[in-house]
């Protein structure tokens, strides 16, 4: 989970400088009443039409002279977005400690029409302090020279939720306990090459158990792809064993997405289901919240079911 903090309400262009490649484009910034938070949003208006073949065209805001200090060490930005779904990139660019710019992903394309919350993860190896350089939106290709318009609103900094030392030993004591092979199991359940077999078959697995649920979660540019009622569904299941198996990690979820997605299975939990949430990535992680597990694993993940426990093992 995470805890918010809003950073910038663009209630005023104070501390807000506009930019733009190539020069001269002939877009702006200006401040308009349509807003989520406060009385105002910042309408970035961008053109893109005289973007030279080959090359790119930018639209800037930058934030004070050299950028903003962000306070303490965000895991990640929020913002309110209301997009023209005209499908052009939408970043930001930090200052690390050292000096260093990373740019980071807002979302690849502003797909969408209307407010939509979008998340940026700053990555984890930086080094912190940090300085909020810029948000902007960006075009490379030469078949998408256009002229848009974007509102920004309610920019929030995410950290993760504090929890006090008795806490953390309990956590610790739960991760040993299950980050095993039982001597007894009543099904076995592997991950290879991002499909789930049962019991050593040859055969990926179909819903045909009783008491176990497995289901396959698609995100694409931040939002859970399909019907959000399949998920709603799994979360009335009573007494169940349910295994959501994800084809991008967790954190790809944009703030809003994600919050409802654990409040569904916080619901599951307490209809006395339990839920591993699974994803096939590039290291192995492990991730706890109200009523479900996620693991991320990097070449094979084997399930056990126990007693009516899940017990896992990362190979």
């Amino acid at each position: 989970g995470y805890e918010e903090e809003t950073f910038f309400g663009f209630e005023d262009l104070e501390n807000l400088r506009y930019e733009e490649y190539p020069e001269g484009s002939g877009g702006n910034m200006v401040l308009e009443s349509e807003s989520v938070e406060g009385s105002s949003s910042l309408k970035l208006n961008y053109d893109f039409t005289s973007m030279v073949d080959g090359d790119q065209a930018i639209a800037f805001v930058n934030f004070g002279e050299d950028g903003l200090e962000l306070p303490g060490e965000p895991t990640a930005l929020n913002l309110s977005v209301f997009g023209d779904e005209k499908n052009h990139w939408l970043r930001t660019r930090v200052i690390d400690a050292d000096g260093n710019m990373h740019k980071i992903d807002f979302a690849e394309k502003v797909n969408w029409t209307g407010w939509k919350e979008v998340t940026a993860r700053i990555p984890s190896e930086i080094k912190y302090p940090i300085k909020l350089q810029n948000i902007y939106i960006a075009e490379i290709y030469d078949d998408m020279k256009d002229s848009g318009s974007i509102y920004l609103d309610d920019l929030k900094l995410l950290y993760p939720e504090k929890t006090n030392g008795d806490n953390e030993i309990e956590k610790s004591k739960y991760e040993d306990k299950y980050k095993a092979v039982p001597e007894t199991y009543n099904n076995k359940l592997e991950f290879i090459d991002e499909k789930m077999y049962l019991d050593d078959s040859q055969e990926t697995y179909e819903n045909n158990q009783r008491n176990l649920i497995y289901y396959e979660l698609m995100i694409e540019d931040g939002s859970i792809l399909g019907s959000i009622e399949d998920i709603k569904e799994l979360s009335l299941e009573n007494n169940k064993k349910i295994v959501i198996n994800m084809d991008n990690p967790i954190e790809n979820l944009n703030q809003n997405e994600y919050n409802g997605f654990v409040k569904l299975m916080e619901q599951a939990f307490g209809n006395d289901s339990e839920v591993i949430v699974v994803h096939k990535g590039e290291t192995s992680n492990i991730l706890y919240e109200n009523g479900f597990r996620y693991i991320e694993y990097e070449d094979e993940l084997t399930l056990y079911i126990n007693e009516g426990n899940f017990y896992y093992k990362i190979n």
